[in-house]
């Protein structure tokens, strides 16, 4: 059975939280699963303590990411973001049933990655491993990869409380 790729985009809430929700699911059916980030702090966010205590192995890169860290070396934010597509296509040769790649689209937008690299991972996914791409993209962006995919999910904000700054809680955004 071929499986499939999924993009979850958009200014809504919800696109990391329903990666994880597959994370589950797949779990939940005996799935071997892999999930990867890039610019977020691994320790800070309440998926990664409970992806641990599930013995996901989890993969972390670009960590100190402009909205977090004032001075970036972007350089360096460049080299791991490349990195982190390497170790995607070393996961690709391993027995993964899904693999979730969290936040790859904003690496993108903001240039941290070419473009290029997210068609190639987009390209090179074997027919055996289901692949989730979140984050936040462009049109531009959008419209290079929307027909190379099968899932495309955008969410839409139509109300939300950082409209009128109230901060991220813990547990909820974060």
């Amino acid at each position: 059975m071929k499986r499939l790729i999924h993009i979850y985009t958009g200014e809504g809430k919800g696109k990391t939280t329903s990666g994880i929700g597959l994370v589950i699911r797949a779990l939940g059916h005996n799935k071997k699963v892999a999930y990867i980030t890039f610019g977020k702090k691994k320790n800070l966010y309440g998926e990664y303590k409970v992806l641990k205590k599930l013995k996901v192995p989890m993969y972390n890169y670009a960590a100190e990411y402009p909205c977090f860290v004032k001075k970036v070396d972007v350089k360096r934010l460049r080299y791991e973001c490349k990195k982190g597509v390497e170790k995607i296509f070393s996961l690709y040769k391993k027995k993964f049933d899904l693999i979730v790649v969290d936040e790859i689209l904003v690496c993108v937008r903001d240039k941290f990655l070419p473009v290029k690299y997210l068609k190639e991972v987009i390209n090179r996914k074997p027919d055996s491993i289901e692949l989730i791409l979140t984050g936040r993209c462009n049109k531009k962006i959008f419209k290079q990869i929307k027909d190379k995919v099968d899932y495309v999910t955008i969410m839409k904000k139509v109300k939300h409380p950082y409209d009128k700054i109230v901060i991220a809680r813990e547990g909820i955004e974060f």
